[in-house]
């Protein structure tokens, strides 16, 4: 029995793949790359991959895993990467972006381990504010660990459940500096109601 397998039609500017009984494929004759391009490298046109509005877009490398992205502009800025979220009821506090790092557990269970969350703090078009979270898996749950935050000049640690902390990685001193040899103070403040400890190893002193 024959079935369908490709149509052209007139309302599309293009082709129509499959049956409409299962998936379409498209696949290379032979061990050969498969390349969409918009008239062989011309200086304007987009590939565009639409989904469904319940569906997603997979990419399964096989093997190695590798995804690459090359850019042949001569200029300074190599390849980009945008995520953009475009709803159409933005407000303070979306997470406009999140990238989960996910692998298995003992089980062979899908299991994110960690996770980066873009946030619109706030959506004012004269102002807009952005905050970008990290998070890892913390017996299975997922903590903030630093957030770099637009009203703060720096970062910030923790995830306002307990204690942070920042260490060095290993047997080495962890050192606070100033960018100018000559200029700029560090700066060690407490809460109103607290204090500030300084804690020596032992037989080490406090300098």
């Amino acid at each position: 029995m024959l079935t369908l397998q490709m149509a052209l039609d007139s309302d599309l500017n293009g082709i129509t793949l499959g049956d409409g009984a299962g998936n379409a494929r498209v696949s290379t004759n032979g061990s050969f790359d498969l390349i969409l391009d918009t008239n062989s490298g011309n200086t304007t046109g987009n590939i565009t991959i639409n989904d469904g509005a319940a569906g997603g877009i997979h990419l399964n490398p096989s093997t190695t895993g590798i995804i690459n992205m090359t850019s042949t502009d001569a200029g300074a800025l190599g390849a980009q990467l945008n995520f953009n979220h475009n709803g159409g009821s933005q407000a303070n506090a979306d997470v406009v972006t999140r990238i989960f790092f996910n692998g298995q557990d003992d089980a062979a269970a899908t299991q994110a381990y960690a996770q980066i969350d873009v946030t619109a703090k706030d959506v004012a078009a004269a102002s807009p504010d952005g905050t970008v979270t990290f998070s890892v898996m913390v017996a299975n749950t997922m903590l903030n660990r630093l957030i770099l935050d637009a009203d703060t000049n720096g970062i910030i640690v923790g995830n306002g459940t307990g204690n942070a902390v920042v260490q060095s990685q290993g047997n080495f001193d962890l050192v606070l500096q100033t960018g100018n040899a000559t200029t700029g103070n560090i700066t060690i403040a407490d809460g109103a109601g607290a204090a500030i400890t300084i804690t020596g190893a032992v037989g080490a002193a406090a300098s």
